[in-house]
């Protein structure tokens, strides 16, 4: 594997924002090879090349910066009292957005920050349910989405409550 095409990806990656398998097409990687980005990040001379070119002590670096990064921007000012007029200056505010997404690319990039997804399942048809199965339905998603079972389900009741029962 050539180190000149990983050093292209790592490259373009900086330019995409992360996308590892469009900045391996672009570094002219195979169709097949580019749609499986992990085994080249999975690479022991990719890694190198990341801990060369991003290095954990820049990234921490970077990140303890974040703790005091400021911006300028325009403000009107308005001064005490009611003759006073509104000025049109410059302040200096927090700025962490810029460079913590850059961090944040940063742990990306070296595998060191994996986003979690969660996967859900469309329910079957629910038209074709009976009530009493909806209810239970209703019941088994609130477990879920509440994380503990809390006795008489309130939702499921609120369909019996519309339905007159």
């Amino acid at each position: 594997m050539s180190i000149l095409k990983q050093k292209k990806v790592i490259n373009k990656m900086i330019e995409n924002g992360g996308c590892v398998s469009s900045a391996m097409r672009d570094a002219e990687y195979s169709k097949a090879y580019a749609r499986n980005p992990h085994k080249l990040l999975a690479t022991k001379t990719f890694q190198a090349l990341l801990d060369k070119y991003l290095p954990d002590n820049l990234l921490a670096k970077k990140h303890r910066e974040l703790l005091d990064a400021k911006k300028v921007i325009s403000a009107n000012i308005f001064p005490d009292g009611k003759d006073g007029k509104p000025v049109n200056d410059f302040i200096e505010v927090e700025d962490n957005i810029t460079q913590g997404k850059m961090v944040e690319l940063g742990y990306k990039v070296k595998r060191k920050l994996i986003e979690q997804v969660e996967q859900t399942t469309v329910p079957e048809d629910l038209d074709n349910l009976s009530e009493e199965e909806l209810r239970a339905k209703i019941r088994e998603i609130d477990k879920k989405l509440k994380g503990t079972a809390r006795g008489k389900d309130k939702t499921a009741d609120a369909v019996d409550d519309k339905k007159g029962k």
